[in-house]
């Protein structure tokens, strides 16, 4: 009897570990087994199974910032900002109302029925309520009035959460963020675990855009790019919130001869204040102590440890002090503090020269001065010294030292400019890092958009303290003024990325003029292509640290036994191949780079969307709907909450558990199934899930004949959850297959398996 062969063989396709996204740039052919051609708002766990992302559960926003009375400002849109006026004086009665709604043009309009009308008879209004006039509308807040008809607040919008930092303080493991122009302290509520209780922070008003906070020597500090404040956590204490950094006051100068002031250097000065004092040995018959720098004004007065008192143990003058009676003689037992002036505006003028007016120069003898403002005037009639400003935009300011006009005039040119106090330039700084070699007892400061960093140095009895930024504790980076973008430090060095470059800093001592030694810091230069676009965006990752650059993200790795990063083109390790597509439609000088360690997952995030790599399994993964401004992990209490700082001002919580509210997506790549030569068929899919009630998803099939088919399994939703879930699709004569997998609810896709006949080959 005949036996028929056929030329049809099975195989079954395994898919046993999800791999992550690959947007591979040879196609989504050469994608390996589990990789993704497409995946939305699907994570990968360590072990490579499929599950949907986290789920940002809002539980406080952090709204309009409370006034100096205590009030709450009425939410606006973004962007607009008014000033409350005072109310009418009418005889018709204006009618009050408890709540309001913001209609589609950002206009708003009353709503509910009103609670109250005021006249002019009427008395004041309820002690607990306050009402104001907004577009000529009345509105009612909550609050205290302290004036019957009258309050003068400004309003600002609900605005996005810039800022989140954990860390001990006082001795307890406490949560601030940044939002809506406050400092908030986040406070867990027990009884609500996924729940926060905000507590406005005194003192913390922000006037900037950004905002910026690191703990040192048991406080919080907060740059904000033109101040410095600081709070020590206490609740109760009558200095209770942030308070401007008025800086560590250095002794300059020791020994000190009471007749002329002059004595032993000690002291650097301190760049972050004014202030400055000296001691003198008393000889028990001197009364008048001069101060050897002339020009400055005496604060206060110490005589064997205890504080004298103007107008009776002494009366002061400039850059000099008379006592009534002569101090006792001692060794440096007179201490005199004292402020030197802040720098003046300076005017000059010029006499027209006809046309356009080339040549003013000011430049200023002091190395390193910039300016803090200036502004140019032309005369309207000379001699009787009339004149007026001309607009920023007809004049062009360059080299701190000159200006030139765009338009014609032909009268006398008056320019006023004043130029950086050392204080201005540190209060501008507006980023952080902690390093010093071997520990971190420094503070560098960076961020202001220049190419300079300076550093804290240690006071009288050698303690670190981020309150003193002595004269000369600076590094410039590099030759050119490309400003520093980012400092992380990674081992004994610390490291430091411009715009297209990058150098370490090391720790090392140097000896100074006097002959003294002190603390050195190196600058030595890295890679002279790659460094970091984006503004304080470098972190380490497993020990290693990540920036971008150009369109892509780089990881920074040593090439030499000792673990430190030198110079070596190798050593920058550019990783983003497999998301390149989709991380060149970032804004990459605006991302955010954050890596949550116990999860082992780094998270680049711009506007509402994320990519994610999960570094243990070596994944990457793509979120959208992620409108998150921040990040941190809040470990306290029993709690191990990823908190979030979203675009509208509230604090989310990622939850693993809670259901999507998202749509999630995974298509496989294109598979040939090991025979691109051939014609295939298939009949079944087999998907396996973590055994779990109720749980459901769609399944898609696509081919490139364009044939697309679709079906939905779910497990049991009582009884025994069936771990294993069959689908039965049948694509026709296909060379390619797209696996697609949607996701309803919560689950976790182990695996799939797909049955494949092959068919006969293509001719």
């Amino acid at each position: 009897m005949a036996t028929l062969r056929s030329n049809i063989s099975t195989a079954m396709y395994n898919i046993r570990q999800f791999r992550g996204l690959n947007e591979a740039e040879s196609g989504e052919t050469a994608l390996r087994d589990g990789e993704a051609s497409k995946m939305r708002n699907f994570r990968i766990t360590d072990s490579g199974a499929l599950t949907p992302r986290g789920t940002l559960q809002k539980c406080i926003q952090l709204g309009n910032a409370y006034d100096e009375l205590g009030r709450y400002d009425i939410s606006l849109d973004r962007g607009k900002e008014q000033i409350a006026k005072p109310l009418p004086s009418s005889s018709n009665p204006i009618k009050l109302y408890s709540s309001y709604t913001v209609k589609a043009d950002g206009s708003i309009a009353m709503a509910g029925e009103p609670v109250y009308e005021l006249s002019q008879t009427n008395s004041a209004p309820p002690a607990d309520t306050a009402y104001f006039m907004l577009n000529n509308e009345p509105y009612l807040f909550e609050g205290v009035v302290s004036t019957a008809y009258y309050i003068s607040s400004k309003m600002y919008p609900t605005d996005e959460v810039k800022e989140l930092w954990s860390g001990n303080l006082g001795g307890a493991d406490i949560l601030l963020a940044v939002a809506n122009h406050y400092v908030w302290w986040l406070i867990p509520i027990v009884d609500l675990p996924e729940h926060y209780l905000p507590k406005q922070i005194k003192g913390s008003y922000i006037s900037g855009d950004t905002a910026h906070l690191f703990g040192f020597g048991n406080k919080v500090y907060l740059l904000t790019g033109d101040d410095m404040l600081c709070w020590d956590g206490a609740n109760d204490s009558i200095n209770d919130g942030f308070v401007s950094v008025e800086g560590y006051i250095p002794c300059v100068l020791t020994a000190c001869a009471p007749a002329t002031g002059s004595g032993t250097a000690y002291e650097r000065i301190n760049n972050l204040t004014l202030k400055r004092k000296c001691r003198y040995n008393a000889d028990g018959t001197a009364t008048e102590y001069k101060i050897l720098e002339a020009g400055v004004t005496v604060l206060s007065v110490f005589v064997n440890g205890e504080e004298a008192i103007e107008g009776t143990d002494y009366t002061k003058a400039t850059s000099k002090v008379t006592f009534t009676t002569a101090p006792a003689a001692g060794v440096e037992n007179v201490e005199i503090i004292y402020q030197i002036d802040g720098e003046k505006t300076t005017t000059k003028e010029f006499d027209p020269v006809g046309g356009i007016f080339h040549a003013f120069a000011f430049a200023k003898a002091n190395y390193g001065m910039e300016l803090a403002e200036i502004k140019v005037f032309k005369y309207v009639n000379a001699e009787q010294g009339f004149y007026e400003e001309i607009p920023p935009t007809d004049y062009i300011f360059f080299s701190n030292s000159a200006i030139m006009l765009l338009k014609t005039v032909s009268t006398k040119i008056k320019v006023k400019y004043r130029f950086k106090t050392p204080r201005e330039k540190v209060l501008a700084m507006k980023y952080s890092e902690l390093y010093n070699g071997t520990n971190e007892n420094r503070i560098f400061l960076y961020g202001d958009g220049t190419n300079t960093v300076i550093y804290s140095g240690l006071d009288e009895n050698g303690q670190p303290t981020a309150e003193y930024f002595p004269d000369l504790n600076e590094c410039r980076i590099g030759s050119d003024v490309t400003p520093v973008k980012a400092l992380v430090r990674h081992y004994n060095r610390l490291l430091v990325f411009k715009d297209n470059s990058t150098y370490s800093i090391y720790y090392g001592t140097t000896s100074l003029a006097d002959g003294s030694v002190t603390a050195g810091f190196y600058v030595s230069a890295i890679n002279k292509s790659i460094g970091t676009c984006a503004d304080a965006q470098a972190v380490l990752v497993e020990n290693k640290v990540r920036t971008v650059d150009g369109l892509d993200l780089y990881e920074w790795r040593a090439t030499n036994t000792s673990g430190n990063i030198t110079y070596d083109q190798r050593n920058a390790d550019r990783i983003s191949q497999r998301i390149y597509d989709t991380l060149s439609t970032f804004n990459l000088k605006n991302v955010k780079l954050y890596y949550d360690k116990a999860r082992h997952e780094f998270y680049c995030i711009s506007g509402d969307e994320a990519l994610v790599q999960n570094v243990e399994a070596d994944a990457w993964y793509f979120y959208t709907d992620f409108p998150v401004r921040c990040m941190n992990v809040y470990s306290a209490g029993g709690r191990d909450d990823v908190i979030c700082g979203l675009k509208d001002g509230y604090i989310a919580i990622l939850d693993r558990n809670a259901d999507i509210d998202f749509k999630t997506e995974w298509v496989s790549g294109a598979l040939d199934f090991n025979k691109p030569y051939a014609f295939k068929n298939s009949t079944q899919i087999w998907v396996q899930i973590k055994p779990e009630r109720s749980r459901k998803l769609n399944i898609s099939v696509e081919t490139e004949n364009g044939m697309k088919l679709e079906g939905r399994v779910s497990t049991s939703p009582a009884g025994a959850a069936n771990p294993t879930l069959t689908v039965r699709m049948k694509p026709r004569k296909f060379i390619r297959y797209k696996l697609g997998i949607e996701a309803l609810n919560r689950l976790t896709l182990l695996g799939a398996n797909i049955n494949v006949s092959y068919s006969t080959n293509i001719k």
